[in-house]
């Protein structure tokens, strides 16, 4: 019988492909939102606001924190039915920041999944507050379960995964004549 992907690694490993979306030079993070049944429900990465020329807003720090929308905002946002954000899972290239936590609270997400991708903007203040606020939501029955990804012990396999599924796209692409070579 073949071996079938763990859903927790197929779902952070697609937060990594999303995050390649990312203009930002140096902070690219993604976040896909699942149901409790591991059913799609929404994808998001550190990107501008919509519509706006990416080429005329700043990409350096601190400027870029004024127009820079975070990967959870954006897959909060991106959700086209706002009830299927209740009782879901976030997995998150990296930490969340408090408002980005508090965004996800107050959408009902139940879980964060985050990897290991390191922030420069968090303080610990900022981890003691996003300790705090789910301290406080804990009371009323809306906390917000925080798990470290715990496959990225071993990198390559994730890496080997994204290689294997960017080669069947294109072994599929090519059968439909969609590329070239």
């Amino acid at each position: 019988m073949r071996e079938v992907i763990d859903w927790n690694i197929l779902w952070m490993t697609l937060a990594f492909e999303v995050s390649e979306r990312s203009k930002d030079p140096s902070t690219q993070h993604g976040c896909i939102i699942v149901d409790h049944n591991n059913k799609f429900v929404s994808m998001g990465y550190n990107s501008f606001p919509r519509d706006c020329l990416d080429d005329s807003l700043p990409t350096t720090r601190p400027e870029k924190y004024k127009v820079m929308i975070h990967s959870e905002i954006n897959a909060i946002e991106n959700a086209t039915n706002r009830r299927e954000l209740i009782g879901s899972t976030a997995y998150i290239t990296g930490h969340p920041c408090p408002n980005c936590f508090g965004s996800m609270l107050n959408a009902g997400i139940s879980r964060i999944i985050i990897g290991p991708v390191g922030s420069h903007c968090l303080s610990k203040e900022d981890m003691a507050l996003i300790n705090q606020m789910n301290i406080s939501a804990s009371t009323l029955k809306c906390k917000i379960q925080i798990l470290r990804f715990e496959y990225f012990a071993d990198m390559d396999a994730i890496y080997n995964f994204l290689d294997s599924i960017k080669e069947n796209i294109k072994k599929k692409l090519k059968r439909t004549g969609l590329i070239n070579g």
